[in-house]
C-alpha cells in the first residue's frame, strides 16, 4: 500500500522535483529588446508586380527582377506564382464599369 508517509513516494516526489525548472532560470527564449525592431511586411502595388511579371515573360531571369527592384527572389518567385490572379486583377480594375463616367 502506498501513502503519503511511505519511502517510496518521498523519493517519486523528490525525483520529481529535481526535473522542475528553477524560478532562478534564464527564460528559454530571448527577450526581444525594444530597440530591435521587427520586419514590418511591405505590400507591393498592382503596378510593381505587373512589371515584374512583364519583364518575366520577355525572358528576364529571377534574379536581375528582384535586383532592379529591390526585392529577394523568393518574393519575386511568389509573385510570379500568382502571375494568374494578378492579371485577372488588372482586367477587373480596368473594365469600364469599374469607371463610369459623369454624366
Amino acid at each position: 500500500m502506498c501513502t503519503t508517509h511511505s519511502p517510496y513516494f518521498k523519493t517519486i516526489t523528490a525525483s520529481a522535483a529535481a526535473r522542475l525548472p528553477s524560478p532562478n532560470m534564464p527564460p528559454k527564449r530571448p527577450v526581444m529588446l525594444p530597440s530591435v525592431a521587427k520586419k514590418t511586411r511591405k505590400s507591393h502595388t498592382l503596378k510593381v508586380k505587373l512589371d515584374i511579371i512583364h519583364r518575366h515573360e520577355r525572358g528576364k531571369k529571377t534574379n536581375s527582377i528582384a535586383r532592379h527592384h529591390g526585392l529577394t527572389p523568393s518574393t519575386v518567385s511568389t509573385i510570379l506564382k500568382s502571375a494568374d490572379s494578378i492579371k485577372k486583377t488588372e482586367r477587373d480594375y480596368n473594365t469600364p464599369a469599374s469607371n463610369p463616367v459623369d454624366e
